[in-house]
């Protein structure tokens, strides 16, 4: 499908997209019927079930060029083309490469009965193992169902004992075959042959798991009709053939022909991970056909070092959880009751929220994963520090008051501060997403290759953040030095001092390290872990440690000092 779509970019038209379900002939006749009325000035139609589309053709107005099946019909209805490939004598060239490796008794695996074009591959592979004097079975399977497809033809394969060749009609059922194969240790010397190619059949016919595959290039059969419509729209141009034959290419393991493949741009380059599953360095230029010339460097195996970071931050999450419980337990403790247990508790949660995104730094990435790594780690440390800093504000107000008058603060109010923190982080997130890319791209440095996101406006928007929260730490700083005089149980001035410095250490050490070293896998996956180590433990460490320790090991004095004013209470 995504073909058609990809040439009619070339050519700046539009291509609708009709699809199949199940390849059930009589939506097929519908939706060929509903072309006429439709906007589209030409029709691309498979013709699998000849008896039944044939009429369709016929009585449709519009050009049309049918793909793929359908060619031993091309010259009984009204066509312009038809680009395919001779399924009988798909089989037949089948059928012989059989013959070559020694196999005597051949059966074609017919996943879609009643179909002409697989009904012609068994039937050319039919013909060509008679006439040599060996043996031939149609093994009729389900298709629609992948354990059917198993159950199916484990069953004929008991019934056919002496089977030695297998030949399946699509790419997806060469892959169930074999795997339906490894179950029996009789069934391992039966040789696999199919039609069709994506990544796992190269890979197999590579691997020497298939002995061929036969390549009837789609590509070719989405390509080829697109320009022969639009030139035949536009200027009414016609070639002087009605068939052209996209295939039968044969695949057997022949490395410079799958490097040939996975090198061109326009075929099978996405599918192809044959030739190097990892980093591919190929001649480009004029030198494009040196293909013994491509190096494959696979990629750095770092599964010991995510599975011992997550370690480390599931450990740190999971230490966060237990001190939130004994916050809890404790919470009309005075010590713990006089961090304000809701903040205390936001803060907590959001630390261990911070661990686990951070996850995100450490697995293999994908475009989501790039996604989510931009908005996790930044909101969950401005819930943190706004969580602390709303508290402080609380504390400042209550004492600040010289009138000793009541302050009725409450826990709404604190959490407007918050939220209008998290507001912020949003809106420049968002727009950081809106106007970029998030992406994942292959890199290789020296020996090591690993893929790594690629953050378009990286270092306007990542600047614009760190310029928000430093101006949320210079506040913290302004609370932090107003209420150096309150009682000890209430200020959070050395704990706003110690989120400071745990900032700054990654401001200033693990980011500028982080990005000198960014070609560098081990350095993607820790120095994230550790700055957000840095980043969510320091502020938890000097808030909640000495509490919970002065609460096991109380000092002589707890909250014992002289002090004319008021202990805050909040709604």
């Amino acid at each position: 499908m995504s073909l058609p779509l990809k040439t009619a970019a070339l050519f700046d038209v539009t291509v609708s997209y009709w699809e199949t379900p199940g390849l059930d002939p009589q939506i097929m006749k519908a939706n060929i019927e509903a072309i006429e009325t439709s906007g589209e000035d030409l029709l691309l139609s498979t013709n699998a079930f000849p008896s039944i589309l044939d009429p369709v053709f016929n009585n449709l107005t519009k050009p049309i060029i049918t793909l793929n099946s359908g060619l031993e019909v091309a010259d009984q209805i009204k066509i312009l083309y038809h680009v395919g490939q001779d399924e009988s004598l798909v089989g037949g060239r089948a059928g012989q490469k059989f013959i070559d490796a020694g196999k005597k008794f051949v059966g074609c695996v017919n996943h879609e009965y009643g179909n002409d074009g697989t009904a012609l591959r068994c039937s050319g592979l039919n013909q060509t193992m008679l006439a040599n004097g060996d043996q031939y079975v149609q093994i009729v399977v389900e298709g629609g169902n992948d354990e059917s497809f198993k159950a199916d033809l484990s069953a004929q394969l008991k019934q056919n004992p002496d089977l030695d060749g297998l030949f399946t009609l699509g790419a997806h059922f060469a892959t169930l075959t074999l795997q339906v194969l490894a179950t029996n240790p009789a069934w391992q010397s039966i040789a696999v042959g199919t039609v069709d190619v994506n990544s796992e059949v190269l890979t197999d016919v590579y691997e020497n798991k298939l002995l061929f595959a036969v390549d009837q290039q789609e590509y070719l059969q989405g390509f080829i009709p697109v320009v022969l419509g639009y030139l035949n729209i536009m200027n009414l141009t016609r070639f002087g053939t009605l068939k052209m034959n996209s295939g039968p290419l044969m695949l057997v393991n022949n490395v410079d022909l799958v490097k040939k493949l996975c090198l061109n741009q326009g075929r099978l380059n996405q599918d192809c991970n044959l030739a190097c599953d990892g980093y591919k360095e190929c001649p480009t230029g004029d030198s494009v056909n040196q293909l013994s010339d491509c190096k494959c460097y696979p990629y750095t195996n770092v599964d010991g070092l995510r599975a011992a970071l997550i370690a480390i931050l599931c450990a740190f999450a999971g230490l966060a959880f237990i001190l939130s419980l004994l916050i809890w337990i404790y919470r009309t403790h005075p010590l713990i009751k006089s961090t304000t247990v809701f903040f205390s508790m936001l803060m907590v949660y959001s630390a261990i929220a911070g661990y686990l995104s951070t996850l995100l730094w450490v697995v293999e990435p994908d475009e989501t994963v790039c996604t989510l790594r931009v908005w996790f780690t930044p909101i969950f440390f401005t819930l943190m520090l706004s969580s602390l800093l709303a508290k402080t504000w609380r504390v400042l107000k209550i004492f600040d008051n010289q009138n000793l008058s009541s302050v009725d603060i409450k826990i709404v109010d604190l959490l407007v501060i918050v939220a209008c923190s998290v507001i912020v982080d949003v809106i420049i997130l968002g727009a950081w997403q809106g106007t970029s890319t998030f992406s994942v791209e292959q890199k290789k440095t020296g020996s090591d290759v690993f893929d790594s996101c690629v953050f378009d406006n990286a270092n306007i928007f990542g600047s614009i953040i760190i310029a928000e929260k430093g101006l949320l730490l210079l506040y913290g700083m302004y609370l932090a030095y107003s209420t150096r005089g309150v009682l000890a149980a209430f200020k959070d001035s050395t704990n706003i001092s110690f989120s400071i410095f745990s900032f700054c250490l990654v401001l200033f050490v693990c980011i500028p390290l982080y990005v000198l070293t960014y070609s560098n896998i081990y350095s993607q996956l820790v120095i994230p872990t550790m700055g957000s180590i840095l980043l969510f433990t320091g502020p938890l460490a000097a808030i909640f440690l000495p509490r919970v320790a002065n609460i096991f090991h109380p000092p002589d004095t707890v909250l014992s000092q002289k002090t004319t004013t008021r202990t805050p209470t909040t709604s």
